[in-house]
């Protein structure tokens, strides 16, 4: 997938109930979406406020390092939505439901 691009799988924008549950479905799709790409920053936003104030960081960095690409995950569905466009972030993303078996797969 292109920089720039959004990732969500359905109508609504967001990704699905077992998406969210099931974090190796998330984990495929960021693979899918990253292949072959370097120099990438991962920043992960609970929300919308923390985008906020991580954008001119982010911004920041592309300036001094062009060639910098910047994935963008969101816990928070609003954040997610906010973000999915958004010139700082090359590709957004939602995380998976906190759970031990989610958290070990990343």
């Amino acid at each position: 997938m292109s920089p720039g691009a959004s990732v969500n799988s359905g109508g609504s924008g967001l990704p699905d109930a077992e998406e969210l549950l099931d974090g190796s479905l998330l984990l495929r799709r960021l693979r899918r979406a990253l292949e072959g790409v370097s120099d990438v920053v991962w920043v992960d936003c609970p929300s919308l406020g923390e985008f906020e104030e991580a954008r001119p960081v982010i911004m920041r960095m592309r300036a001094i390092d062009p060639k910098l690409r910047f994935l963008v995950t969101f816990y928070s569905p609003s954040g997610y939505r906010n973000a999915s466009g958004d010139p700082a972030a090359d590709w957004v993303f939602r995380t998976p439901i906190d759970t031990l078996c989610n958290a070990k797969r990343f």
